[in-house]
Order: structure tokens, then sequence, then C-alpha cells
């Protein structure tokens, strides 16, 4: 990934900061956001299944939480992260706020789970974003 690949993608995630972050409540965490040149090495099958690209697992971001302290880490590996749309963009990342707000509930036994409800959530926030004078769109 060329300098100038790498900062387009770091802007691509620093717009979906500035747009979601604040507007749901987590501006009161302390959140750190890395952009990592690799891809994540997801040889294991992990609890659930993430997305699949050309037959591998691929986690294009990961969150890790303390919500005792409101401390989180989220690492976006930025190849991963130059083959998706704007649009999946942003609700991969959103997914991974999620997490945050999940992250006290966390268990191995209930990986699955969680990581639907995040998804779930986070297309609601989307939905919500589009919806207008309380009218609902497509």
């Amino acid at each position: 990934m060329t300098d100038k690949e790498y900062e387009f993608q770091k802007k691509r995630i620093r717009r979906l900061i500035k747009k979601w972050i604040k507007p749901i409540g987590l501006n009161w965490w302390k959140i750190d956001i890395e952009y990592d040149r690799g891809i994540r090495d997801d040889n294991s099958n992990p609890a659930y299944s993430p997305k699949v690209v050309k037959g591998k697992w691929v986690t294009m971001m990961e969150t890790n939480c303390d919500p005792y302290y409101l401390k989180a880490n989220i690492v976006c590996y930025l190849p991963d992260v130059a083959r998706i749309e704007d649009e999946e963009l942003e609700e991969t990342f959103l997914h991974e706020l999620m997490h945050i707000f999940l992250s006290p509930m966390k268990s191995k036994q209930k990986a699955k789970e969680e990581e639907l409800v995040a998804t779930k959530l986070a297309q609601a926030f989307i939905w919500s974003k589009h919806v207008k004078h309380g009218k609902k769109t497509s």
C-alpha cells in the first residue's frame, strides 16, 4: 500500500469518526483508532463467521474495549478497507462502534449473538439517519 493509498483510506475512516462517534454518544470514551497497512491473519475459524473474501476469513476492523475505564481501540486493516465501497465501510465502522456499547456483555459463548446485535444496531443507526420528517426511505 502506497503512502497515497494509506492516506486516502485513513481519510475515509476519519469522515466516519466525525460523522458517528459524537452523535451516538461515544465522545466520552477514549477511542484510539489504529490504521494498519497490513491484513489481519485470519487463519483460524472464529466463534462467528466474519466476511469471506476469496475463500478467506477477512477482518477489516477489530475492536477491543475496557468498559470499566471507557477505553476502546479499533484497528482498521486498510488493504481490506480499500476493497469495499463507502456504504459498506460505514456499516462496518458503525458495527465496530456497536461493539463498544456491547462490551460489558461480551463472552465467548455469545460471540455469534454479539456479532448479530452489533450488525443490526449498526443498520438501525444508518436507517435512522435516512428517516426524514417521519417518513421512511428505502
